[in-house]
């Protein structure tokens, strides 16, 4: 690769653990679903700019973020998909802040608690102030390090092998938008 070349590799970021202090705790989802008994660890992202927009998070969902006992509730795969989408579409707007302009989800099947989730973004299509937002909410099921052993690291497609056995929990597609005052927000990220 060469010096000049756009990177494609994915990077690793943790989602909010450098969010700016004097916004953390009026954040809907820093603070108040992260900690021991909801999502108790930051979501983990592996973040690609080029040559799309592209985002793999893996988040842990633990059981006392149900709807319906033994059944986590939907609005939580609203949430996530609307902040991983925001981050993916705003990666490729100017100021990076994205705004929901409308989200369709469909559910698949119960994402049941305590089971780490697999959430995938991609921008699709971005048009001037505008950003198209594609992705998938997948459940791994439960399995042990013997279990790991006995099977592949990843398919050609890159998919890990317990991705791909997952459970398909939801998909949404989404437009996103830079707003006209973006350089006037608070940045949420400190470093931004």
């Amino acid at each position: 690769m060469t010096e000049s070349s756009p990177s494609t590799e994915y990077k690793e970021f943790r989602l909010h653990s450098n969010k700016n202090p004097d916004t953390f705790a009026r954040h809907l989802v820093a603070g108040s679903l992260f900690g021991n008994q909801k999502l108790p660890i930051y979501p983990r992202l592996f973040m690609q700019k080029t040559p799309v927009p592209r985002i793999i998070a893996a988040c842990y969902v633990s059981d006392r973020l149900c709807g319906h006992p033994g059944y986590v509730h939907g609005g939580l795969s609203f949430v996530l998909f609307d902040d991983i989408f925001a981050l993916c579409a705003g990666m490729g707007f100017e100021s990076g802040v994205a705004m929901t302009a409308n989200m369709s989800i469909n559910f698949r099947k119960p994402l049941l608690p305590e089971r780490l989730c697999i959430i995938r973004a991609e921008v699709v299509r971005q048009q001037g102030r505008k950003a198209w937002v594609e992705g998938s909410v997948r459940s791994l099921d439960v399995f042990t390090a013997r279990d790991m052993e006995k099977v592949s690291v990843a398919n050609n497609s890159g998919i890990s092998a317990e991705e791909a056995n997952a459970t398909l929990v939801a998909e949404a597609t989404s437009v996103f938008v830079e707003p006209k005052f973006a350089h006037s927000m608070v940045s949420l990220l400190g470093n931004h």
